[in-house]
């Protein structure tokens, strides 16, 4: 049986949060790094419609249009799903219940903040 070692007081919950967190951070800078790049590219039409289709013959000739696509959506998904865990309810309430646990780990029955972060969630 193997022996796990951990640092003086750091249970696998915290390093797995940790490790969620790091993720998290990662798929949003490259999400916005997607949104960058897109903007810059499509902003090249104010510069004259070759500078605009010069990335667009690239990016289809390489078919790097037919992979990416398919990539940045799951990494929208992979992100909303890691940040949805720090959603402020509790996980037994429905979605629109009269008690949501807030950030702060108060219960406020019917938090207008927290309808308005799930709403906005989907």
């Amino acid at each position: 049986m193997s022996q796990v070692l951990y640092n003086a007081g750091e249970s696998p919950h915290i390093r797995s949060e940790s490790r969620l967190d790091f993720s998290q951070a990662i798929s949003g800078v490259l999400l916005i790094a997607f949104l960058w790049a897109h903007l810059l590219m499509v902003g090249s039409v104010i510069i004259s419609p070759s500078a605009m289709n010069a990335p667009g013959w690239f990016l289809e000739t390489t078919y790097m249009a037919q992979i990416g696509g398919p990539i940045i959506f799951v990494l929208m998904v992979a992100h909303f799903l890691i940040a949805a865990r720090k959603m402020p309810f509790a996980a037994g309430n429905g979605a629109f219940s009269g008690t949501m646990q807030c950030a702060c780990g108060t219960r406020i029955p019917g938090c207008g903040l927290c309808r308005l972060r799930l709403l906005w969630s989907f």
